[in-house]
């Protein structure tokens, strides 16, 4: 550092954004490049990585995550849902047509 002129010393203090540089002396200079770099560092240490969201599965109406699918389809929910929607899938008996008599066409 003490072999660095005073402009150069500027110069990396403009690269690496420290601040309040202009001003100082070539020793001030070396004395707040060095207190910089050593409480220097990038937020991404301190920022966690996100968690992947789990797979979910629509089922009854619902989305449910794959890991509670065996549970889901053990539930009273999931057999009543299966029971409703079978009964409603089943062909139903045809409703008889109904006659409507106009009381202008008596045939």
């Amino acid at each position: 550092m003490e072999s660095k002129t005073v402009t150069q010393l500027r110069r990396y203090c403009c690269e690496n954004k420290i601040r309040g540089y202009l001003k100082l002396k070539k020793a001030e200079l070396i004395e707040l490049i060095q207190n910089q770099n050593i409480f220097q560092f990038h937020n991404d240490v301190f920022s966690k990585p996100k968690k992947e969201r789990e797979l979910k599965i629509k089922c009854c109406g619902q989305y449910y995550k794959k890991s509670y699918m065996k549970r889901h389809f053990q539930s009273e929910k999931h057999q009543n849902y299966q029971r409703t929607n079978v009964d409603s899938s089943l062909p139903t008996k045809p409703k008889k047509a109904t006659q409507i008599k106009c009381d202008d066409c008596e045939e």
